[in-house]
């Protein structure tokens, strides 16, 4: 059990730690055809848990970062952000939601729920929680997409209607599944058989490009 101190240390850790990698990938060469984020650029945060974070794989290989580079090839000025952090259940990201909001995000990507449904939270909990997330960041202006997951067997219940009831209630984007295609699929999954391998992320990635690509206008 992560105490709740070293959870807040370690979230403030991960911040940091995006913000020297995002300064660093702006002196590294990239191709001609990405563009380079400025200091001011609008900032995209996934904000979620560790299959967010790219657990066992490192960040790099997590969908976010496959999703930043695809923006950065169609040219547009965001910086990325991974707010990704294991083990994280609706209740902790409540926790360090005034931590995201500083960032002041144009668009947020929320990805979360499934640590709560293993741990038998009450679904309508679960809702509360994502809906007082979404309008956190609404509050400060941020477009908002929850990218639902669906664990199948007897979590799906939890996890489908209510994400959908959170984004009616919100007015927030709403990707029905984020796994279609990659739960359930041994290929697409580490040994653990819960969290995507590279060839997983790259599946996500592709799933919600067209979500991303149609709220930020890319054509």
């Amino acid at each position: 059990m992560i105490s709740e101190p070293a959870r807040r240390c370690r979230y403030a850790a991960a911040l940091l730690c995006a913000a020297l990698l995002l300064a660093s990938a702006c002196n590294s060469g990239r191709t001609r055809q990405e563009a380079i984020p400025s200091t001011h650029a609008p900032v995209l945060l996934f904000f979620g848990d560790s299959i967010t974070s790219g657990a066992a794989l490192g960040a790099e290989l997590a969908y976010p970062a496959l999703l930043e580079r695809r923006l950065s090839e169609a040219g547009l000025d965001l910086r990325v952000v991974n707010a990704g952090v294991s083990g994280d259940t609706t209740s902790d990201a409540l926790a360090r939601l005034a931590e995201a909001v500083r960032l002041e995000p144009a668009l947020v990507v929320v990805e979360l729920g499934a640590n709560d449904a293993f741990r038998g939270v009450p679904a309508q909990r679960i809702q509360r929680n994502l809906e007082e997330i979404v309008r956190g960041f609404q509050r400060t202006g941020a477009t908002v997409v929850i990218a639902a997951v669906k664990l199948g067997g007897r979590f799906e219940y939890e996890l489908g209607p209510l994400s959908r009831a959170a984004a009616d209630s919100t007015g927030a984007v709403l990707v029905e599944d984020m796994l279609a295609g990659v739960a359930g699929v041994p290929s697409m999954n580490l040994p653990d058989g819960i969290h995507p391998n590279a060839e997983g992320h790259r599946e996500i990635a592709r799933r919600l490009w067209p979500v991303l690509a149609a709220t930020l206008s890319v054509r």
